[in-house]
């Protein structure tokens, strides 16, 4: 019986693991000084409502998920993801895709 337990803690946790990175796309990764348009582009996202994590792959083997503030560091040249939910992906390419293209000629931006 009591193997019978752990093995159903043992299933459960791997569900868990599974469902937790389940449903996310990486739309851009970055290192160093890339991880800054990371954290731009992540502000802005959740401005907008888009479901987004900026993860940090600095302490993989943890899993770490860090804040977008804590993760940037000038003088680290850690790998920083940006991850967001498949079901918002349509709107964040669009709205990412408007963020990156230049202002139209004779506009006067503040």
């Amino acid at each position: 019986m009591d193997i019978v337990l752990i093995l159903l803690v043992l299933a459960a946790a791997c569900y868990f693991l599974y469902r937790r990175n389940a449903g996310w796309t990486t739309v851009s990764s970055g290192i160093g000084p890339d991880a800054r348009r990371l954290e731009d582009h992540y502000r802005y996202l959740k401005s907008q409502s888009i479901r987004c994590r900026l993860k940090s792959n600095a302490d993989s083997h943890l899993g770490t998920i860090q804040t977008a503030a804590a993760a940037v560091d000038p003088l680290n040249n850690e790998h920083l993801q940006l991850d967001v939910h498949t079901e918002d992906i349509h709107k964040a390419s669009e709205l990412l895709q408007q963020l990156q293209e230049p202002a139209p000629f004779g506009r006067n931006t503040p």
